[in-house]
Protein backbone atom coordinates (compact mmCIF):
# COMPACT_ATOMS: atom_id res chain seq x y z
CA UNK A 1 0.00 0.00 0.00
CA UNK A 2 2.81 2.25 0.88
CA UNK A 3 4.43 1.60 -2.30
CA UNK A 4 1.26 2.69 -4.43
CA UNK A 5 0.83 5.80 -2.56
CA UNK A 6 4.51 7.10 -2.85
CA UNK A 7 4.55 5.89 -6.42
CA UNK A 8 1.67 7.86 -7.17
CA UNK A 9 2.84 11.23 -5.25
CA UNK A 10 5.83 10.94 -7.40
CA UNK A 11 4.03 10.65 -10.96
CA UNK A 12 1.30 13.59 -8.95
CA UNK A 13 4.56 15.52 -8.64
CA UNK A 14 5.79 15.24 -12.33
CA UNK A 15 2.05 15.53 -14.07
CA UNK A 16 1.94 18.74 -12.37
CA UNK A 17 4.88 20.07 -12.91
CA UNK A 18 4.44 19.08 -16.74
CA UNK A 19 1.02 21.39 -17.03
CA UNK A 20 2.77 24.51 -17.14
CA UNK A 21 5.10 23.78 -20.50
CA UNK A 22 2.05 22.16 -21.99
CA UNK A 23 1.18 23.75 -25.21
CA UNK A 24 -2.70 25.16 -25.60
CA UNK A 25 -5.35 26.19 -23.15
CA UNK A 26 -3.27 25.75 -19.70
CA UNK A 27 -6.74 26.11 -18.21
CA UNK A 28 -8.53 23.58 -19.87
CA UNK A 29 -5.76 20.91 -18.96
CA UNK A 30 -5.71 22.42 -15.02
CA UNK A 31 -9.76 21.18 -14.77
CA UNK A 32 -9.05 17.94 -16.31
CA UNK A 33 -6.18 17.02 -14.59
CA UNK A 34 -9.23 18.48 -11.25
CA UNK A 35 -11.81 16.30 -12.69
CA UNK A 36 -9.29 13.24 -13.11
CA UNK A 37 -8.18 13.42 -9.61
CA UNK A 38 -11.83 14.14 -7.99
CA UNK A 39 -13.36 11.45 -10.47
CA UNK A 40 -10.57 8.71 -8.90
CA UNK A 41 -9.65 9.34 -5.07
CA UNK A 42 -11.06 12.60 -4.44
CA UNK A 43 -14.58 11.41 -4.24
CA UNK A 44 -14.02 8.06 -4.23
CA UNK A 45 -12.43 8.27 -0.88
CA UNK A 46 -15.70 9.37 1.30
CA UNK A 47 -17.82 6.81 -0.70
CA UNK A 48 -17.94 3.73 1.63
CA UNK A 49 -19.04 6.07 4.41
CA UNK A 50 -21.99 3.39 5.60
CA UNK A 51 -19.02 0.80 5.59
CA UNK A 52 -16.80 2.58 8.26
CA UNK A 53 -19.90 3.48 9.95
CA UNK A 54 -20.77 -0.90 10.41
CA UNK A 55 -17.47 -0.66 11.75
CA UNK A 56 -17.14 1.81 14.58
CA UNK A 57 -20.55 1.16 15.59
CA UNK A 58 -21.14 -2.55 15.36
CA UNK A 59 -24.09 -2.30 13.61
CA UNK A 60 -25.38 -2.42 10.03
CA UNK A 61 -26.36 1.18 8.92
CA UNK A 62 -30.12 1.32 9.02
CA UNK A 63 -32.82 4.13 7.71
CA UNK A 64 -31.77 6.59 10.67
CA UNK A 65 -27.99 6.39 9.62
CA UNK A 66 -28.96 7.59 5.77
CA UNK A 67 -31.33 9.89 7.28
CA UNK A 68 -28.82 12.08 9.48
CA UNK A 69 -26.32 11.91 6.86
CA UNK A 70 -28.46 13.69 4.62
CA UNK A 71 -29.88 15.98 7.11
CA UNK A 72 -26.56 17.38 7.75
CA UNK A 73 -25.49 18.08 4.34
CA UNK A 74 -29.12 20.16 4.12
CA UNK A 75 -28.91 21.64 7.83
CA UNK A 76 -25.23 23.25 6.17
CA UNK A 77 -27.18 23.81 2.38
CA UNK A 78 -29.09 26.10 4.10
CA UNK A 79 -26.03 27.54 6.19
CA UNK A 80 -24.63 28.23 2.63
CA UNK A 81 -27.78 30.20 1.61
CA UNK A 82 -28.84 32.18 4.32
CA UNK A 83 -24.80 32.65 5.83
CA UNK A 84 -22.73 32.06 3.15
CA UNK A 85 -19.54 33.70 5.06
CA UNK A 86 -20.31 31.82 8.44
CA UNK A 87 -20.51 28.89 6.16
CA UNK A 88 -17.34 29.57 4.46
CA UNK A 89 -15.32 29.57 7.53
CA UNK A 90 -16.59 26.38 9.00
CA UNK A 91 -16.04 24.42 5.65
CA UNK A 92 -11.97 26.07 6.02
CA UNK A 93 -11.72 25.16 9.74
CA UNK A 94 -13.14 21.66 9.50
CA UNK A 95 -11.26 21.41 6.17
CA UNK A 96 -7.86 22.26 8.39
CA UNK A 97 -8.91 19.75 11.54
CA UNK A 98 -9.78 16.97 8.38
CA UNK A 99 -6.76 17.57 6.61
CA UNK A 100 -4.27 17.57 9.51
CA UNK A 101 -5.88 14.34 11.07
CA UNK A 102 -5.11 12.81 7.25
CA UNK A 103 -1.14 13.26 8.01
CA UNK A 104 -1.65 11.38 11.12
CA UNK A 105 -2.62 7.87 9.58
CA UNK A 106 -0.70 4.76 11.64
CA UNK A 107 0.70 7.20 14.43
CA UNK A 108 0.12 6.95 17.61
CA UNK A 109 -2.26 9.14 19.68
CA UNK A 110 -0.70 12.52 21.69
CA UNK A 111 -2.31 14.98 24.03
CA UNK A 112 -1.70 17.84 21.32
CA UNK A 113 -3.53 15.63 18.01
CA UNK A 114 -5.82 18.58 17.73
CA UNK A 115 -4.16 21.36 17.74
CA UNK A 116 -1.48 19.68 15.47
CA UNK A 117 -4.20 18.49 13.07
CA UNK A 118 -5.45 22.24 12.60
CA UNK A 119 -1.93 23.65 12.20
CA UNK A 120 -1.05 21.40 9.63
CA UNK A 121 -4.09 21.48 7.83
CA UNK A 122 -3.74 25.08 8.21
CA UNK A 123 -0.46 25.11 6.85
CA UNK A 124 -1.33 23.57 3.72
CA UNK A 125 -5.17 25.40 3.16
CA UNK A 126 -3.03 28.73 3.46
CA UNK A 127 -0.27 27.50 1.21
CA UNK A 128 -3.46 26.57 -1.08
CA UNK A 129 -5.14 29.92 -1.11
CA UNK A 130 -2.73 31.94 -0.95
CA UNK A 131 0.09 30.90 -3.55
CA UNK A 132 -2.15 31.95 -6.32
CA UNK A 133 -4.05 34.68 -4.21
CA UNK A 134 -5.69 36.52 -7.63
CA UNK A 135 -7.39 32.89 -8.35
CA UNK A 136 -8.29 32.48 -5.29
CA UNK A 137 -9.65 36.18 -4.95
CA UNK A 138 -11.96 35.52 -8.12
CA UNK A 139 -13.36 31.94 -7.01
CA UNK A 140 -14.81 33.84 -3.59
CA UNK A 141 -15.92 36.75 -5.10
CA UNK A 142 -19.92 35.81 -4.95
CA UNK A 143 -19.38 35.05 -1.05
CA UNK A 144 -16.51 37.43 -0.07
CA UNK A 145 -15.04 40.36 -1.10
CA UNK A 146 -10.84 40.23 -0.50
CA UNK A 147 -8.28 42.83 -0.65
CA UNK A 148 -6.65 42.83 -4.48
CA UNK A 149 -3.13 43.67 -2.35
CA UNK A 150 -2.94 42.16 0.93
CA UNK A 151 -1.34 44.72 3.80
CA UNK A 152 1.12 41.73 4.37
CA UNK A 153 3.15 39.30 2.88
CA UNK A 154 0.72 35.96 2.54
CA UNK A 155 3.86 33.87 2.84
CA UNK A 156 3.81 34.65 6.44
CA UNK A 157 0.54 32.67 7.45
CA UNK A 158 2.53 29.12 6.67
CA UNK A 159 5.39 30.24 8.00
CA UNK A 160 3.96 31.22 11.50
CA UNK A 161 2.34 28.01 11.30
CA UNK A 162 4.98 25.71 10.58
CA UNK A 163 7.02 27.64 13.42
CA UNK A 164 4.22 26.91 15.62
CA UNK A 165 4.05 22.97 14.35
CA UNK A 166 7.82 22.77 15.23
CA UNK A 167 7.17 24.26 18.77
CA UNK A 168 4.27 21.87 19.31
CA UNK A 169 6.97 19.14 18.41
CA UNK A 170 9.48 20.24 21.00
CA UNK A 171 6.74 19.22 23.63
CA UNK A 172 5.68 15.52 22.17
CA UNK A 173 7.07 12.59 23.18
CA UNK A 174 7.92 11.44 19.59
CA UNK A 175 9.33 13.22 16.81
CA UNK A 176 7.45 14.81 13.82
CA UNK A 177 10.60 16.11 12.06
CA UNK A 178 9.80 14.01 8.25
CA UNK A 179 6.57 15.70 8.60
CA UNK A 180 7.75 19.45 9.42
CA UNK A 181 10.42 18.56 6.98
CA UNK A 182 7.51 17.41 3.92
CA UNK A 183 5.97 20.60 5.16
CA UNK A 184 8.61 22.56 3.90
CA UNK A 185 9.34 21.29 0.84
CA UNK A 186 6.17 20.15 -0.51
CA UNK A 187 4.60 23.84 0.82
CA UNK A 188 6.87 25.21 -1.21
CA UNK A 189 6.25 23.33 -4.13
CA UNK A 190 2.37 23.88 -4.13
CA UNK A 191 2.90 28.02 -3.46
CA UNK A 192 4.40 27.87 -7.23
CA UNK A 193 1.09 26.42 -8.77
CA UNK A 194 -1.87 27.78 -10.06
CA UNK A 195 -4.90 27.02 -7.42
CA UNK A 196 -6.78 24.42 -9.03
CA UNK A 197 -3.44 22.15 -9.53
CA UNK A 198 -1.90 23.24 -6.79
CA UNK A 199 -5.40 21.91 -4.66
CA UNK A 200 -5.72 18.83 -6.89
CA UNK A 201 -2.31 17.92 -5.96
CA UNK A 202 -2.57 17.96 -2.51
CA UNK A 203 -5.96 17.08 -1.97
CA UNK A 204 -5.74 13.92 -4.08
CA UNK A 205 -2.52 12.44 -3.08
CA UNK A 206 -1.74 13.62 0.23
CA UNK A 207 -5.22 13.54 1.57
CA UNK A 208 -7.54 11.59 -0.30
CA UNK A 209 -4.96 8.45 -1.15
CA UNK A 210 -3.50 7.73 1.78
CA UNK A 211 -7.49 8.00 3.83
CA UNK A 212 -8.48 5.57 0.59
CA UNK A 213 -5.95 3.35 0.85
CA UNK A 214 -6.04 3.39 4.79
CA UNK A 215 -9.92 2.44 4.70
CA UNK A 216 -9.24 0.06 1.86
CA UNK A 217 -6.64 -1.95 4.08
CA UNK A 218 -9.23 -1.99 7.44
CA UNK A 219 -12.07 -3.46 5.27
CA UNK A 220 -10.06 -5.71 3.61
CA UNK A 221 -8.99 -7.14 7.23
CA UNK A 222 -12.47 -8.68 7.59
CA UNK A 223 -13.24 -9.06 3.17
CA UNK A 224 -10.47 -10.57 2.10
CA UNK A 225 -11.61 -10.76 -1.25
CA UNK A 226 -13.14 -6.86 -1.24
CA UNK A 227 -11.62 -4.38 -3.85
CA UNK A 228 -11.80 -0.89 -5.56
CA UNK A 229 -15.51 -1.91 -6.70
CA UNK A 230 -16.90 -1.51 -2.74
CA UNK A 231 -15.83 2.82 -3.79
CA UNK A 232 -17.50 2.42 -6.79
CA UNK A 233 -21.67 2.80 -5.94
CA UNK A 234 -21.46 6.09 -4.07
CA UNK A 235 -19.19 7.51 -5.82
CA UNK A 236 -21.06 7.36 -9.02
CA UNK A 237 -24.15 8.76 -7.18
CA UNK A 238 -22.05 11.49 -5.92
CA UNK A 239 -20.43 12.29 -9.01
CA UNK A 240 -23.61 11.93 -11.07
CA UNK A 241 -25.08 14.54 -8.49
CA UNK A 242 -22.70 16.61 -8.76
CA UNK A 243 -22.01 16.85 -12.58
CA UNK A 244 -26.20 16.79 -13.33
CA UNK A 245 -25.96 20.21 -10.70
CA UNK A 246 -23.04 21.85 -13.07
CA UNK A 247 -24.07 20.91 -15.92
CA UNK A 248 -27.70 22.66 -15.57
CA UNK A 249 -25.56 25.62 -14.18
CA UNK A 250 -23.41 26.12 -16.12
CA UNK A 251 -25.45 28.36 -18.67
CA UNK A 252 -25.80 30.83 -15.82
CA UNK A 253 -22.58 30.48 -14.06
CA UNK A 254 -18.58 31.84 -15.05
CA UNK A 255 -15.86 28.77 -14.68
CA UNK A 256 -15.05 30.68 -11.03
CA UNK A 257 -18.49 30.69 -10.00
CA UNK A 258 -18.54 26.57 -11.12
CA UNK A 259 -15.83 26.50 -9.27
CA UNK A 260 -16.90 27.95 -6.11
CA UNK A 261 -20.21 25.55 -6.59
CA UNK A 262 -18.59 22.49 -6.81
CA UNK A 263 -16.50 23.10 -3.64
CA UNK A 264 -19.94 24.18 -1.76
CA UNK A 265 -21.97 21.07 -3.24
CA UNK A 266 -18.64 19.04 -2.14
CA UNK A 267 -18.73 20.92 1.29
CA UNK A 268 -22.56 19.09 1.72
CA UNK A 269 -21.17 15.61 1.54
CA UNK A 270 -17.58 16.72 3.24
CA UNK A 271 -19.79 17.32 6.51
CA UNK A 272 -21.11 14.51 7.22
CA UNK A 273 -18.16 12.66 5.94
CA UNK A 274 -15.59 14.14 8.87
CA UNK A 275 -17.98 13.38 11.03
CA UNK A 276 -17.53 9.26 9.93
CA UNK A 277 -13.99 9.69 9.95
CA UNK A 278 -13.51 11.37 12.82
CA UNK A 279 -15.39 8.12 14.94
CA UNK A 280 -13.18 5.97 12.62
CA UNK A 281 -9.76 7.17 13.25
CA UNK A 282 -10.64 7.16 16.85
CA UNK A 283 -11.20 3.48 16.80
CA UNK A 284 -8.16 2.96 14.92
CA UNK A 285 -6.29 4.65 17.69
CA UNK A 286 -7.78 2.47 20.23
CA UNK A 287 -6.93 -0.63 18.33
CA UNK A 288 -3.54 0.30 18.31
CA UNK A 289 -3.81 1.49 21.82
CA UNK A 290 -4.76 -1.90 23.02
CA UNK A 291 -2.53 -3.93 20.47
CA UNK A 292 0.33 -2.00 21.84
CA UNK A 293 -0.77 -2.51 25.52
CA UNK A 294 -0.67 -6.25 24.77
CA UNK A 295 2.62 -6.22 23.68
Amino acid sequence: MKSIENSSKILALILATSMSFIPGDFEFYHYLWFAIVMGLVGIPHGAVDHILFQKTSGTKPQLSFFLKYLTIGLIYLLTWIFLPQFSLFIFLLISMYHFGQGHWIGKPKNNLATPFYLIVGGFYLSIILSGDFAATKVILAPILTLNEIPDFPLWLIPVLLWVTAWILDQTCNKSNGPLLFEMIWLGIFLYQLPLIVSFTTYFGFWHSLPNLLNIYKDIRKENPKADYSVFIPFSFLSLFGIGIILLVSHTWFTTAQLTLLFFVLVSLISAPHIWIMEKFFQRQKMQRTIKSQEV
